[in-house]
């Protein structure tokens, strides 16, 4: 099933279950339950990865939004078990749980991949309140706030607030997300 254009469109009318796939084969094994019949979906989210650890050059990534998994609506599990990349259904003593349409659908709906792309850039000034996030020094945290010091391109310096000091630093604009002023969590 094609969730580009609407994650929930012809949904309704098959029991749907959720599958278990091999490792990164959520998007073939739902494209080859589909070409049996079997409508199938692997919801995915967008991310800006590096391409590697030389530069800042970044590249679009499409991941899966549940790992391992994806939603089918099955019918005759004689066409699900016979496709390459599935390992089984979620279920209790080897007996499949039925996901109920409604919050498959508000699930769907919630993560809708359209959704989930980086939005473009909101043009940034100096002063503005933001929190830096995929950035090195973000590790186990979830961003780092602060204000801009200045923008040049893609890049930016922020003067942000860490371990109880400021330091300045260079980010991409990218990894930028403007905060109301005073929200900021630092």
């Amino acid at each position: 099933m094609d969730t580009k254009t609407n994650p929930i469109e012809g949904m309704l009318g098959y029991p749907w279950y959720a599958v278990r796939v091999a490792p990164g084969q959520e998007r073939a094994v739902a494209d080859a339950l589909a070409a049996n019949g079997v409508p199938a979906i692997a919801p995915v989210y967008y991310r800006w990865v590096l391409k590697n650890r030389h530069t800042y050059k970044k590249r679009l990534r499409i991941f899966p939004l549940v790992p391992g998994y994806i939603f089918a609506g099955v019918e005759d599990w004689g066409a699900v078990n016979g496709v390459r990349g599935v390992l089984g259904a979620v279920g209790i003593d080897g007996e499949p749980i039925r996901i109920p349409y409604m919050e498959l659908a508000d699930f769907l709906t919630a993560h809708h991949e359209a959704d989930l792309r980086p939005r473009p850039g909101i043009p940034l000034k100096r002063g503005d309140d933001v929190e830096v996030r995929e950035h090195m020094l973000t590790g186990q945290w979830d961003s780092i706030s602060g204000k801009i010091d200045r923008v040049h391109g893609k890049r930016a310096k922020v003067l942000a607030n860490f371990f109880g000091s400021q330091i300045l630093m260079d980010v991409l604009v990218d990894d930028l997300v403007k905060v109301a002023p005073g929200a900021r969590s630092g």
